[in-house]
This record gives C-alpha cells, sequence and structure tokens, in this order.
C-alpha cells in the first residue's frame, strides 16, 4: 500500500509514546497494526490511531520508527507477506520481520463511561503545570500522579505542591476525584496539545478521544485538512489513599510580599555554574532588609545581593537549585513565608500556585 511518508512519519511520532525503550515482555516492543489502526502497549498505558496501512502484524517498533524517520522520499509502499513486512521506496527495500496481529497481548478496551468531560486548554495547562510536581517513586500511589478534585488539580512529590485552579467547573458530581497515573500525565501532555477532546471515565480505567492532523489534500472543493482519530488509554490504580490537598495549599499570601520572579533568574543561574559537580545542590538565601543569594562551589564561590527591598526579614535557609529553577520558569511572582523551622516559597501565575517546601533555616 502507497503511504505518504510525512503522515506516516507523524503517526509514528505519536504512537512511539507509548512504545517501552525496553520490556520484559518482547511483543510490547512492537507497534501493532490491526483493523485499519495503529497501536502500542507499554504494559499500562495504550496509544490507538485510525490510520490505514493494510497491514495485520506486529512489527519491531523501534527499528520501524528509526527507518521510516531516514527517508525522504515523499511516499514509500509496505505490503505484508507470508514472512515479513516490506516497505520499498524508490529502489531501496526493506524487510522487517513481524509477529501475527493475534499474537499481540492488548486487547482494545471495551468500556461504558461513568463520567465524559471536554477537555480544553485551560485543563491541558493545567496539566502541564502540575507535572513537574509528580513524584518519581512508583511506591508512593497517592504522590504518583496528577489529583482532580473540588475543580483542581494537584501533585506533590513530598518536597513541594502544585494546584491549579480550573477556571471552567467540571460537573463531575460532589466528592469526585480521581488520580491520574504519572505515565498517563506525561503522554497526555505530549500528545493533546491545542485540540479540544473527550475525557472519559469507567471502573479503573479513564481514555481520551481527540484528533490529529496529518496534513491537507487537494480536493475539487479545495484544500481539505487531513485528520485522524487518537485515543489514549490508561489503567488506574485499583485504590489510593487520597492526600488532603487543601490542607498545604490553603494559605493566605499578601500581594505586598510578592516578588517577580525574573528578578531571581539570573542570580540562581549564575548560582548553579558553581554548584557543577556537586551531588546535592542548594542555593543559600539570606533574607532581611535585603535579599542575599550565595552559593560554595567545589570550584569558587558566587554572592549577590540583589537590587530588591525586602518585604519582611524572614532570615537565613536554603534550597535545592534544580527545584527553584523549576519554581521561578512556571511562575511569575513569588513569595517567601516563614513557618515555624522552615521557610515555604510560594510561586504564583494566575490561578497556579506552587509551593516549594524543601526548604529549612540554618542552626
Amino acid at each position: 500500500m502507497i503511504l505518504k511518508t510525512a503522515e506516516f512519519t507523524k503517526v509514528l511520532k505519536y504512537i512511539k509514546n507509548c512504545l517501552p525503550s525496553s520490556s520484559l515482555v518482547p511483543i510490547l516492543n512492537h507497534i501493532c497494526f490491526k483493523d485499519d489502526k495503529i497501536f502500542t502497549f507499554n504494559g499500562v498505558e495504550s496509544i490507538i490511531i485510525d490510520y490505514e496501512t493494510g497491514l495485520n502484524c506486529a512489527i519491531p517498533g523501534k527499528v520501524l520508527c528509526d527507518f521510516i524517520e531516514t527517508i525522504n522520499k515523499d511516499e514509500l509502499d509496505i505490503t505484508q507477506t507470508d514472512a515479513n513486512v516490506k516497505i520499498k521506496v524508490g529502489k531501496a527495500v526493506a524487510k522487517l520481520e513481524m509477529l501475527p496481529g493475534d499474537k499481540f497481548i492488548y486487547k482494545l478496551p471495551e468500556t461504558v463511561p461513568i463520567k465524559q468531560l471536554t477537555i480544553n486548554n485551560d485543563f491541558i495547562n493545567g496539566f502541564k503545570k502540575c507535572l513537574i510536581s509528580i513524584t518519581f517513586d512508583n511506591t508512593k500511589i497517592n504522590q504518583y500522579g496528577i489529583t482532580l478534585q473540588n475543580n483542581c488539580l494537584y501533585s506533590t512529590d513530598n518536597k513541594r505542591v502544585s494546584k491549579y485552579k480550573l477556571q471552567e467547573n467540571l460537573e463531575l458530581g460532589e466528592g469526585f476525584k480521581i488520580l491520574f497515573p504519572r505515565g498517563f500525565c506525561e503522554t497526555f501532555t505530549k500528545i493533546i496539545t491545542g485540540s479540544a477532546c473527550i475525557m472519559s471515565f469507567s471502573n479503573n480505567h479513564t481514555s481520551i478521544q481527540s484528533q490529529i492532523k496529518l496534513g491537507e489534500e487537494t480536493t475539487e472543493a479545495g484544500n481539505v485538512i487531513k485528520l485522524r482519530n487518537i485515543e489514549l488509554h490508561t489503567e488506574m490504580f485499583a485504590e489510593v489513599n487520597f492526600l488532603d490537598y487543601e490542607q498545604f495549599t490553603n494559605i493566605m499570601i499578601d500581594t505586598k510580599d510578592f516578588y517577580l520572579s525574573n528578578d531571581f533568574k539570573e542570580s540562581v543561574n549564575n548560582c548553579n555554574l558553581f554548584l557543577a559537580g556537586l551531588p546535592e545542590k542548594f542555593v543559600e538565601f539570606n533574607i532581611t532588609d535585603t535579599i542575599e543569594i550565595s552559593v560554595i562551589g567545589r570550584f569558587g564561590n558566587y554572592n549577590d545581593k540583589l537590587d530588591i527591598v525586602a518585604t519582611k526579614n524572614v532570615g537565613n535557609f536554603k534550597v535545592e537549585i534544580d527545584l527553584l529553577k523549576q519554581l521561578l520558569n512556571n511562575t511569575t511572582f513569588i513569595s517567601f513565608i516563614k513557618m515555624e523551622n522552615k521557610v515555604v516559597i510560594a510561586g504564583k501565575e494566575g490561578d497556579y500556585l506552587h509551593l516549594l517546601g524543601s526548604v529549612y533555616i540554618r542552626e
């Protein structure tokens, strides 16, 4: 079957987001073609795209994606034989090993949605903001993803907390809450951009249906945008002991205590240069009537007294510089809040609140 190279490349770019880099189950390293659909499954999440290829088999995913990305011809011819899949590009021919489509262990989900909602750009932006605060520790189930509850998105890794208040009331019902697993959140933010899409919830399963643009084709009626359906599916955690995020994020911040995040970026970036090679990277603050930032590195020291008048005396403390940089890059304003024996740095940007709590006052 003749395929447009640019279209096929774009489809595979989406599909490989659920292709494991390695797997104890070899079949999961394959891309499956069946019933005019292409899909991948990493054991938890799956992506399905409507795209006709004429194939009914599973092909090793990495070699297929890598090869297609090298093609500089407009079209390619892909066919399935009894022994392999043949891809012809000009005079060149590639033959890839394959497995029958029915050997692929993934079964297309058949679920009945309990609830559905339309996802807009505000929801997508909230997901991207909260993504940075998800823990990497998959043993901490209630932190291993983004929680949706009370019309807000939340995440934490025990060092910081993110909260994004959604602008539109989702009307999911009183007491509704759900935790989206980390892998789903990462894939969601990669494949869903500005297109409106539908999110469906069923028992222990969440899915998203949207469309991707493959390009344009010329018809008698003029240029027509070529769209294809895309689905993202994930299994949900069976039981989650949900965190009470409001107790962490329900804090009052006086607007007169806010500083512009941009006023700290240059100094913090300079500090980072001097911390190169250290296993632990902390930047030290001393906030009295002025704001002073300093670090002690392996090969030198750095100190900067910012041209900013401090609104209150917070004292002397230090914070992990990588986490601080993420906070500054994702917020417009920051504030320093002294709480018992620690300082919390609060970042704000519109409806997004980011609290960095891995900060302590030196004895």
